[in-house]
């Protein structure tokens, strides 16, 4: 299914409910002078709103209002991803720039006022000693995991992937990855997404119930669950108690150039095969290829843009792709030039299910079909 997508380069927001019906805009008069929405995100409780923008504005907005609280500034080039991040009360994000600049925003609310005050720390910045973030991706609260009150940040530098607690006394480095072997990291930059821990495990083909980083560096494809000592007491989190196991460490046919879950089983990779945006739907847990789409007519946007050497000493351009690949709901979005291409993913139970005439014989022969 394909889609015009003019918007990018205006900025308005649109929101839509379940039935597909407009329900507020935003950005058509308010934030204009911010630029085009490169990045958005919701809060736990769908009232809040936080928007990135290419002119590097970070907007805070109340959904139900419409209008915008607070505005922040701090970053020098477009926003290229953010975060709510913390408990459904806090009103706090994490944001990340094209220059590799993470900054840790608090929002609040001045008492009896309607106005908003933001506070600032960098995360991470291009002086970092494994150099700024290539990509970023939080561990979203769920409410009902013992990892929530860490807020887990996986970061994609040059040299490595490093995961931070994000905690009330700071930041603290709780795991770090080099260069698999085999991988030339002069030539390729590591993409990451987090799989949140299913609330129910007893419908997957998985039973892992705890969140599980998958980090892709070129060809190989890693993946890292996340364990908490047992003796470690959910109010009181402490960064030392957390474990990081390998359960999965694989090679692709392609360098991947996007990576996101699409529900707690299966991974969206997307590569570029001969100049064409190739979309490969990928279990990793059974390290099985279930679906390869090629997308002819779909030109990725290339977000960030980096000098590397070849193996020959010369001077290339690699691309990233990783903000162009949006997952909601278990659809995934590509965000193309000039089109917007979304796919959808159907489990067997889903489709399966969607006919209650069919008996088990004609589950049976529907499998065998396939």
């Amino acid at each position: 299914m394909h889609r015009n997508y003019e918007s990018w380069w205006v900025g308005n927001i649109l929101i839509f409910d379940h039935a597909q019906k407009l329900r507020i805009l935003m950005g058509a008069k308010e934030g204009v002078e911010f630029g085009g929405v490169s990045a958005l995100d919701v809060n736990f409780d769908c009232t809040l709103l936080v928007t990135g923008h290419t002119s590097g504005a970070v907007i805070l907005w109340d959904i139900e209002a419409g209008i915008s609280l607070k505005v922040m500034k701090d970053h020098t080039s477009a926003v290229e991803s953010v975060y709510f991040i913390g408990s459904p009360e806090a009103r706090e994000t994490i944001s990340s720039d094209t220059k590799g600049t993470c900054i840790w925003s608090v929002f609040r609310k001045i008492v009896l006022t309607s106005y908003y005050l933001v506070t600032t720390s960098n995360v991470v910045d291009s002086a970092w000693k494994y150099g700024g973030t290539k990509d970023m991706a939080l561990l979203k609260y769920t409410g009902y995991h013992q990892c929530d009150p860490y807020n887990l940040l996986a970061f994609a530098t040059e040299v490595q992937v490093t995961v931070m607690a994000c905690l009330e006394s700071g930041t603290h480095v709780v795991y770090e990855m080099k260069p698999p072997h085999g991988v030339n990291a002069d030539m390729f930059y590591p993409v990451v997404s987090w799989r949140q821990a299913p609330r129910d495990v007893s419908t997957l083909a998985t039973k892992i119930s705890d969140p599980v980083l998958a980090v892709a560096w070129g060809r190989r494809l890693k993946m890292l669950q996340v364990l908490i000592k047992p003796d470690n007491p959910e109010e009181d989190p402490k960064w030392e108690d957390l474990v990081f196991v390998e359960i999965c460490d694989f090679l692709l046919e392609d360098e991947v150039k996007s990576l996101k879950w699409v529900d707690t089983q299966v991974l969206c990779l997307t590569y570029i095969r001969e100049g064409v945006t190739t979309m490969c739907i990928f279990d990793p847990f059974i390290k099985t290829v279930l679906e390869i789409s090629s997308l002819p007519s779909v030109k990725m946007w290339a977000h960030q843009r980096f000098h590397i050497t070849s193996e020959q000493g010369e001077k290339e351009i690699t691309d990233t792709y990783q903000s162009s690949l949006v997952i909601f709901d278990s659809k995934m979005y590509i965000v193309g030039n000039p089109l917007l291409y979304e796919a959808c993913v159907l489990t067997w139970e889903k489709r399966l299910g969607k006919d209650k005439s069919k008996t088990v014989a004609d589950f049976l022969v529907l499998g065998f079909l396939f």
